[in-house]
């Protein structure tokens, strides 16, 4: 964000990313382009228990990322991203799987 006008609230943006990243015991990035706002709100309540699911400004996070000790994440933040801030132990098997209603493409 070298260059630009830092605003109070991008400044309070980035911390409240750094401090989730550091709370988490792992993040899960995707992209999200195509998922209406019906599956971004199932998808959030599919994971509440085990993670907080946000859509983020790349630019936001890349700063929170290096803030966090984290930098290696800016190769992963391309096109629209959201995150899944998770805060319990992931397994590859989840307790609940979900898939988008209206959607040709592949979720896992």
């Amino acid at each position: 964000m070298e260059g630009r006008c830092r605003t109070p609230e991008k400044i309070a943006k980035v911390a409240a990313l750094k401090e989730r990243i550091q709370d988490s015991e792992a993040l899960l990035l995707a992209e999200y382009r195509g998922l209406s706002v019906h599956d971004a709100t199932e998808l959030r309540r599919a994971l509440s228990e085990q993670a907080r699911f946000a859509i983020v400004k790349n630019t936001l996070m890349v700063r929170a990322a290096a803030d966090a000790g984290v930098a290696e994440l800016e190769a992963l933040l391309e096109g629209p991203t959201a995150v899944a801030f998770v805060r319990v132990t992931w397994s590859p098997r989840p307790r609940r799987s979900w898939r988008p209603r209206r959607s040709s493409r592949p979720w896992c």
